[in-house]
């Protein structure tokens, strides 16, 4: 049965019909190069203004679409913090950094991608810094200056 209670209007079942349909592609954006993933998100992710209570709904709406999209929805770091960090920036107006990094964890060489907010770890329960070494961080400042090339180039078009 779907939850009627958090989506109460159009504007909501828009919004996670949005959500689920990028979750969806996550798998195939995860295949682009991460600087040209990072541009991309950075000319899509245009912010606006939000507020927390939009935060919040956005990840319930995604725990929502990581349910009832399984399979085709995966439930990993990478479904959760692309998909958060894009609509986090975009529908909350959330200045969020995406971290990718590497460790052991369980006898294990991993991956894993997180929220940071404010230098520190956003929705996470635990510090992953101290098990993965990050690599990679988006926004970084070469995808800044490949988006702002993309939107004169679009301008000038």
């Amino acid at each position: 049965m779907f939850p009627t209670k958090l989506i109460r209007n159009a504007a909501d079942l828009f919004l996670f019909l949005r959500i689920l349909a990028f979750s969806l592609s996550v798998p195939v954006l995860m295949r682009l190069n991460l600087v040209r993933l990072d541009t991309i998100l950075q000319a899509l992710s245009r912010p606006k203004p939000g507020t927390p209570t939009a935060a919040e709904k956005i990840k319930s709406y995604l725990e929502l679409a990581i349910r009832f999209g399984w399979p085709a929805v995966r439930p990993g770091c990478l479904t959760r913090g692309v998909t958060l960090y894009h609509f986090l920036r975009k529908d909350a107006g959330m200045e969020v950094t995406l971290c990718f990094g590497m460790g052991q964890w369980n006898s294990n060489f991993e991956g894993h991608c997180w929220l940071m907010r404010d230098g520190k770890p956003f929705w996470e329960t635990r510090d992953p810094g101290p098990v993965f070494a990050e690599f990679y961080r988006f926004p970084s400042s070469t995808s800044k200056v490949f988006a702002r090339a993309v939107r004169l180039t679009n301008r000038a078009s």
